[in-house]
């Protein structure tokens, strides 16, 4: 059974940004690595799904933004976000890696 990965970015509060499908094999920080780096606005947008951060894996789970009529995409996956592996254990990030979120 693959993995999943649920997204939360601070915003008031945990928002659910995205949810993420691991491919199989994964370990746990390879998993998050994974779902980190497919949150990312690097060369394009993860949410809009543009250019090489579009990841089939990653769905959505917010609106995007609207502003006088142009659509925004989402913001990156950033220090202090948290991820949720397969419904249980959740992760913050940190400076460098991740550590069980309290």
């Amino acid at each position: 059974m693959s993995q999943t990965c649920k997204v939360f970015h601070r915003e008031d509060g945990l928002v659910h940004v995205a949810t993420v499908r691991i491919p199989e094999g994964f370990s746990t920080d390879e998993a998050l690595e994974y779902a980190y780096r497919w949150t990312q606005n690097i060369e394009g947008s993860w949410s809009m799904k543009i250019g090489a951060d579009a990841n089939d894996n990653v769905d959505v789970e917010l609106p995007l933004h609207e502003r006088n009529g142009k659509v925004y995409g989402l913001r990156s996956s950033m220090l202090y976000d948290v991820i949720e592996l397969d419904g249980k254990d959740r992760y913050t990030v940190d400076f460098i890696g991740f550590r069980p979120a309290v």
